[in-house]
């Protein structure tokens, strides 16, 4: 691996951006996990009690509870119709009767059972979506996204964004992830699976659940034991320029397709510190790149399509991808041996 620094380019600054919230509940029960929106009220699971609650999004009363056989519901969310629950302990996704807690389906969560630590689930109106991370704890990498139709078949598998991705969201057009390692929330666009915004996510460590009520975002905090209503258009305490602009950039690698070497380049307005990895289709690291603090300015790093272990990787699609407490940005890219 070599790494090129260019001379320093001053690029516009970015911050996470702060929300507005509208009001904030009470978590019905400890340890809450993900969200789901059924067009009135909202549902949320708790690790340990066995139970799903539907709540009143005005004040959290307890409007429902129904029965589940998951210990660990780590993922929730609803098709219009019925209850999709992760269970975290088992490896499963069940879709559930929002009447009585009846099991209608199962199948298994997509990534190995040894090396997964399944979360949560969104609903985009025709397939689910699932974060999985490889263990409870945010220096284990390889964490993933997939995409997958009703009997379980994964669609699309993309590295995560962010480290130790919890719950999930659609608002109509973009998928947004809570990440635990920075407590952000950042919002993708599903047809290039790039970050175009990335919020602080309120109470606190552990924003481990996402909901969207067709106006606002919802988000759970197990740390607060609490929900948030977040306004998401409305940012408060930045300059309008740094709403607009970028800490760093991620630029696509040239040349691509490659063979048997391609130069990745990306751009950082402050000094701070990265990470930059490649990942195949299933989500797993291929190698890390830079690892570290890096000076403002650009960079240039030449990847020969091996792997850490220094051996080479077979022709495919590969995901390249940047990574500070500020966000995320991902490239896709083409080796042709």
């Amino acid at each position: 691996m070599v790494v090129v620094l260019f001379p320093r380019a001053i690029l516009m600054a970015q911050s996470v951006e702060t929300c507005k919230i509208i009001h904030a509940i009470p978590a019905p029960a400890r340890d809450t996990r993900d969200l789901a929106f059924d067009g009135k009220c909202l549902w949320i699971g708790a690790s340990g009690t066995y139970y799903l609650y539907q709540i009143a999004p005005e004040n959290g009363e307890i409007v429902k509870v129904i029965p589940t056989t998951i210990p660990k519901p780590y993922g929730l969310t609803f098709d219009g119709n019925y209850l999709w629950v992760t269970d975290n302990l088992n490896h499963e996704i069940q879709q559930v009767d929002t009447s009585d807690g009846t099991v209608l389906k199962t199948f298994p969560t997509p990534a190995d059972p040894a090396q997964s630590y399944p979360y949560g689930l969104a609903w985009d109106g025709e397939r689910l979506w699932h974060n999985d991370t490889k263990g409870p704890h945010i220096e284990t990498s390889g964490d993933s996204t997939f995409c997958m139709d009703t009997l379980g078949n994964v669609i699309a598998t993309y590295p995560a964004h962010g480290g130790y991705p919890t719950g999930l969201a659609f608002d109509g057009k973009f998928l947004w992830c809570s990440e635990n390692e920075f407590d952000v929330i950042h919002k993708i666009d599903i047809s290039t699976f790039a970050v175009v915004r990335t919020i602080k996510a309120p109470g606190g460590d552990y924003p481990n659940g996402l909901t969207w009520d067709g106006q606002y975002l919802w988000v759970s905090n197990n740390d607060a034991d609490s929900i948030y209503q977040l306004d998401v258009n409305e940012q408060t305490g930045l300059p309008t320029v740094h709403m607009q602009a970028r800490s760093f950039v991620l630029l696509q690698n040239y040349p691509n397709p490659f063979n048997p070497i391609t130069t990745i380049v990306f751009q950082l307005s402050r000094a701070m510190e990265v990470r930059l990895q490649i990942f195949d289709l299933t989500g797993r690291r291929v190698c890390q790149l830079v690892n570290g603090p890096q000076l403002i300015g650009k960079h240039a790093v030449i990847w020969d399509g091996r792997d850490d272990a220094g051996r080479p990787v077979s022709s495919g699609v590969y995901w390249c991808q940047l990574r500070s407490k500020r966000g995320t940005e991902t490239k896709k890219m083409l080796l042709l041996r």
